[in-house]
């Protein structure tokens, strides 16, 4: 079982989120090569000589592409090509091959469920915040001139994690003794998001 284990700087591109899926990707075509991929192999003058499935995955490409300059560090533009490519799969095996596309469902729910994103935790200057009391007093409370930055993340959410490395370096840069960083995990103290208005649903744009 591999949790989002913290990894320091590059070494966390060696955990097996990123190992297994990229081995996921190549045996794509092995497994293509099994089954009979000859209702996506039509094409025509409208769809510029692609078949079905070359137009699948080109149209994935473009959509990543389009996406790409709003990923800002590697963490997520890994983590988003393995999930488009995770898209692509499966319409293609729904479309020629059940047991393919049921193989392939299974996969990634497993993937999905023991095999987390790693989040970065090499050189940075904030402090994590272990409960809500040590956050009040330091933060909410404190009658010292020092500022927060604070950072409300959630551990199981993938865009918290990819941004993890670039709060970090933020903190390295501009972090002082006026100026201070911290992070607390509100997916596990939710009466600090409560508190702040902040949502924990899957589906915010916050």
């Amino acid at each position: 079982l591999f949790s989002a284990t913290t990894m320091s700087s590059a070494n966390r591109f060696m955990h097996p989120f990123y190992c297994l899926n990229v081995a996921l990707m190549g045996s794509y075509y092995p497994v293509r090569s099994m089954v009979d991929m000859s209702k996506l192999e039509m094409s025509d003058m409208m769809s510029f000589g692609l078949t079905r499935e070359q137009q699948l995955f080109a149209c994935a490409v473009i959509f990543y592409l389009v996406k790409l300059p709003h990923f800002t560090n590697w963490d997520a533009r890994l983590a988003n090509l393995f999930l488009y490519f995770k898209f692509v799969t499966t319409v293609i095996s729904f479309m020629i091959n059940i047991k393919m596309f049921i193989g392939y469902l299974i996969i990634f729910l497993l993937f999905a469920i023991f095999i987390k994103q790693p989040e970065y935790r090499g050189e940075h200057n904030c402090i994590l915040f272990e409960d809500t009391q040590s956050f009040m007093d330091k933060v909410c409370n404190s009658k010292s001139n020092k500022r927060w930055v604070i950072y409300c993340y959630a551990s199981w959410a993938d865009n918290c994690i990819s941004f993890s490395s670039i709060f970090a370096q933020l903190s390295l840069q501009f972090g002082n003794k006026y100026l201070k960083f911290g992070k607390i995990d509100i997916g596990k103290y939710a009466g600090i998001a409560n508190k702040y208005n902040i949502s924990i649903k899957p589906s915010t744009k916050q």
